[in-house]
């Protein structure tokens, strides 16, 4: 099966990567959140038995599950990991959890607050690493408050049981 690569951000729980989609083949992650954001153009998610088409702004979460993407050439997008075994000592729990977050045209669940704050971090989140120097004092720091604050949304509003 393939394997992504990751590129985390040194010292913090998150990882990032831009990028033109064709095809990422079928891989699955453990113990990470993945939220995939549309950037340009739209972008096909597809796991077990679904698929949706992300949109310019849209956006979907997939933890446990092996997925895909496919796009035409010019289609862009963003994934931001987070390694939730960073929050085991807050969050005992935390990697038997599993989540459900969609925000997309195609979702059957209706869009809410929470869905709205956590586009706001990521786009905040991606203004600073994009705007920032990389090696001040507080660029680790608000990259580890920015996915402390997406965890917590992830436990308060997307845990699949709610």
């Amino acid at each position: 099966m393939y394997q992504e690569t990751i590129p985390w951000i040194q010292g913090t729980p998150l990882g990032i990567k831009i990028r033109e989609i064709e095809f990422v083949p079928p891989h699955m992650h453990e113990d990470i959140i993945e939220i995939i954001f549309c950037l340009k153009g739209s972008v096909k998610f597809s796991y077990e038995y679904e698929q949706f088409t992300l949109h310019e702004g849209e956006f979907i979460s997939v933890d446990k599950d092996a997925h895909y993407l496919y796009a035409g050439k010019d289609d862009i997008c963003v994934s931001f990991y987070i390694d939730l075994t960073w929050f085991v000592k807050r969050f005992p729990f935390i990697t038997s959890l599993l989540f459900v977050c969609e925000c997309t045209q195609d979702s059957t669940t209706s869009k809410r607050a929470c869905h709205d704050h956590l586009k706001g971090i990521l786009i905040a989140l991606l203004f600073f690493i994009g705007n920032s120097d990389k090696n001040s004092e507080n660029f680790q720091r608000v990259i580890i408050s920015s996915a402390e604050k997406i965890v917590g949304l992830f436990i308060d509003c997307f845990d699949i049981i709610f």
